[in-house]
């Protein structure tokens, strides 16, 4: 059998760092297999560490450096030659294979794959993993490997599994957590100890083959930070003086109806101005408005424009206001011939003019079609989707805002084909990059049990000749601090016991 290589990862950098991401843990940098001097390692941490963001975005990497590790996380990025694919909707399975404890005798030897012989393989993560029947799977599962050899399936979940981006690219980043909640090797090395893992990527054929390997790579870990999991000091950041807060939530089958002791607790945490909603189905504009009179009156009066209906009838979106808000068209968005699809189907978008301080805006929460892979036809929709929504907005001539669940699980395209020569100037619009308070992530949809890693589904565009993000960040309260937390009238549990998805805030100034 030919075996083809991925795309370059290279383990022979002259350094790999480890990182520091929290509180209590030192700095720490540690040579590759080649060694580095003393004053080469001064020299770097003279610099300081390059911290490492999940993203999708492989910039801060050290040139040549694919695996690091800090005390509570370890790295990886990687690149699948041929197309892009979209990981955990792909016909192959991708899989990270990883020696824990970079000793051989332990795991499981890969099977038929030049170059990874001197791997015992104690962990294995795959992407898009076969069904019993052999048929293409979707989503991630993980296995620990015994002694014997035979995998024991264990919950990535546990593992704080993610990677990034969520949609088809040339690089992903992905990270593991070294203080899992569940099972771990009984070899526990370098994961889980002082000490190296090693490992490869490697792709699967039809038939269960590896197909495709990376060169095997190493990474130098210290001490993992114990005894418990991550969890930040870091409080609610408060709205910057003059700007405009934001916050765009999905909030999964109109849970605000039966948790509304929730929602309100977390938005009066974060205090927003204009609300973005999706998933929230709603008889009429008034009855939204009502929902936040009743729980947030003491933020203020609300307005409300809300595409009534259901999710499945293309609506169930809504846009909250602090300031007067009315609809910007008459009658919902919905695909033309101009837009490609199905001319009349209705698009999931809820468009309102809104009376800021800094002038009149266009605010619209979005709900693109779900599922699919690069390519697919829900891929394509959502394109139809993104092209409707921009001729209903460039109509009115105002600076725009466009957030909500894009659902990028297969292309980028609609993203793109949301900002590029959309504002009025005719460049492109600006996107904002919220990291979720107290982690170096941007994810913003997470569901235990779920057969999919959480990843960033929701995203916010602005017109940036008229405005500017000056700050941005996604609230998840699990990976706060009680004491943090207690200081906002939160718990640790509100965010995921709300909904699936994450709120986005960001907060908007007008460019003078």
């Amino acid at each position: 059998m030919t075996h083809r290589t991925l795309l370059p990862l290279c383990a022979s950098a002259a350094l790999i760092a480890t990182l520091t991401l929290a509180d209590g843990c030192a700095r720490r940098a540690q040579p590759d297999r080649r060694g580095a001097s003393t004053s080469e390692l001064a020299s770097v941490l003279d610099e300081g560490a390059p911290v490492i963001i999940l993203d999708g975005d492989t910039k801060e990497w050290p040139e040549g450096v694919v695996a690091a590790a800090d005390e509570h996380d370890l790295y990886l990025r990687f690149a699948i030659q041929d197309a892009p694919t979209t990981l955990q909707a792909s016909r192959r399975t991708t899989a990270i294979l990883l020696d824990t404890d970079a000793d051989a005798s332990t795991g499981r030897r890969p099977a038929g794959a030049p170059g990874l012989d001197s791997l015992g393989v104690d962990l294995e993560v795959r992407l898009s993993p076969k069904r019993e029947d052999g048929r293409p799977g979707r989503g991630c599962a993980m296995f620990i490997i015994g002694a014997d050899g035979d995998g024991r399936k264990v919950d990535p979940y546990d593992w704080d599994f993610s990677f990034s981006p969520t949609y088809a690219s040339e690089w992903y980043e992905a990270r593991l957590s070294r203080t899992p909640a569940g099972p771990a090797p009984a070899a526990p090395g370098g994961l889980l100890a002082e000490g190296r893992v090693r490992g490869s990527v490697v792709v699967y054929d039809d038939a269960g083959n590896i197909d495709m390997a990376s060169e095997p790579f190493e990474a130098v870990t210290p001490a993992p930070c114990r005894p418990d999991v991550r969890k930040s000091i870091v409080g609610i950041p408060p709205k910057r003086a003059g700007a405009i807060r934001v916050v765009s939530w999905n909030v999964l089958r109109t849970t605000p109806a039966q948790k509304p002791e929730v929602f309100a607790r977390v938005l009066r945490a974060l205090k927003p101005d204009v609300v973005l909603v999706q998933e929230w189905e709603a008889d009429s504009s008034e009855q939204l408005a009502r929902w936040f009179a009743t729980h947030l009156s003491d933020l203020g009066s609300w307005d409300a424009v809300a595409e009534a209906g259901t999710v499945q009838e293309g609506a169930g979106v809504g846009v909250v206001s602090l300031f007067a808000a009315e609809p910007l068209r008459d009658g919902p968005v919905t695909l033309s011939a101009e837009s490609g699809g199905a001319p009349g189907k209705r698009v999931r978008a809820a468009l309102a003019r809104v009376s800021t301080p800094w002038g009149d805006a266009a605010f619209a929460s979005v709900h693109l079609k779900s599922g699919g892979s690069a390519g697919s036809d829900e891929d394509v929709l959502r394109v139809h989707e993104a092209n409707a929504i921009n001729a209903a907005l460039s109509s009115a001539g105002l600076p725009r805002i466009v957030a909500g669940d894009y659902n990028l699980v297969g292309s980028r395209a609609p993203l793109d084909t949301l900002v590029r020569g959309q504002d009025g100037d005719g460049s492109d619009l600006g996107i904002a990059h919220p990291e979720t308070l107290g982690d170096r992530t941007y994810i913003t949809w997470a569901e235990r049990g779920n057969v999919f890693t959480p990843g960033r589904l929701d995203w916010l565009v602005f017109s940036d000749t008229h405005l500017r993000a000056r700050r941005a960040f996604v609230l998840d309260t699990s990976r706060l601090r009680e004491e943090t937390l207690a200081k906002f009238g939160l718990t640790p549990g509100d965010c995921a016991g709300a909904s699936d998805h994450l709120p986005v805030v960001v907060d908007l100034e007008r460019v003078e």
